[in-house]
C-alpha cells in the first residue's frame, strides 16, 4: 500500500482494516446430455424405441457454485424432416448456453430408427382361476379384442401367437364389480390403441353346498 501513496503522506488508519475475497473454484463435472430433438415420421411409421443419443452425458466446466445447480444439459432444439425406413443419425450442436460455463463435445449423434407399423386386432380369451369351492365367475365376455399397431415385421408372429389372459381370482377385488384389461403380456413392439371392453364387468356367484 505504502508503494502506490506519495512520499511524505504518513498513513494514520486505514479503514476497512479487512479486506474479504471470495474464491470460487474452478471445477468439472459429467451430467447427462438430454434431447430437445423433435422427430417427424412418414405416414404408417413408428418408433419402436425411443431414439439413442451418443454420447449420453457431457463435461461442463465452470465454478462450484453454478455448476451445483445443474443436473442436466441441453442439445440445441431443432427438427426432424420426415424419417422413413432405416437408421437414421443426426448430427446434433451442443450449445454454451450459461454464462461462464463451457461444455464438452460440442456435438452429439442421435440414433433414429423407425419402422413401418400395421393395424392389428388380437382376440384375447380371458378365465378367472383358483376359485375356492362352489363359487364361480360369471364374466362380461369370454375375451378381449386388442386394437393395436405392430411392425410390420412382426404382424405373422403376434398373428400366431397365443396368448390367454388368466386372472388369479385372489386378485379381484369383489367390492368393485369390474376389472380394467391387463394387456402387460404382449411384446414391447406392440402399442396398444384401445381394448374392447375397456372394463370388463363381472358376479361372483356362490353355490350353497
Amino acid at each position: 500500500l505504502r508503494a502506490l501513496i506519495s512520499p511524505g503522506i504518513n498513513i494514520q488508519e486505514v479503514y476497512p482494516g479487512d479486506v474479504y475475497v471470495t474464491y470460487n473454484q474452478k471445477i468439472s463435472k459429467k451430467v447427462p446430455l438430454m434431447s430437445r430433438v423433435e422427430v417427424n415420421l412418414r405416414s404408417s411409421f413408428q418408433l419402436e424405441n425411443t431414439p439413442i443419443l451418443f454420447p449420453d452425458s457431457v463435461e461442463i466446466i465452470g465454478s462450484s457454485i453454478q455448476l451445483d445447480t445443474i443436473h442436466q444439459w441441453f442439445t440445441a432444439e431443432m427438427e426432424t424432416p420426415k424419417l422413413g425406413l432405416g437408421i437414421s443419425e443426426l448430427s446434433i450442436p451442443i450449445e454454451d448456453t450459461v454464462s461462464k460455463v463451457t461444455v464438452s463435445p460440442k456435438e452429439a449423434t442421435l440414433f433414429i430408427q423407425p419402422k413401418r407399423y400395421t393395424e392389428q386386432q388380437i382376440e384375447i380369451p380371458v378365465m378367472v382361476e383358483g376359485n375356492p369351492d362352489n363359487t364361480y365367475v360369471n364374466l362380461q365376455a369370454n375375451s378381449i379384442k386388442v386394437i393395436c399397431l405392430v411392425p410390420l415385421e412382426n404382424f405373422q408372429e403376434l398373428e400366431e401367437a397365443s396368448y390367454v389372459w388368466k386372472i388369479p381370482y385372489d386378485s379381484l377385488d369383489t367390492r368393485i364389480p369390474y376389472f380394467i384389461p391387463d394387456v402387460s403380456y404382449l411384446p414391447d413392439y406392440v402399442k396398444v390403441i384401445r381394448v374392447e371392453p375397456y372394463q370388463m364387468s363381472y358376479v361372483v356367484s356362490r353355490i350353497q353346498s
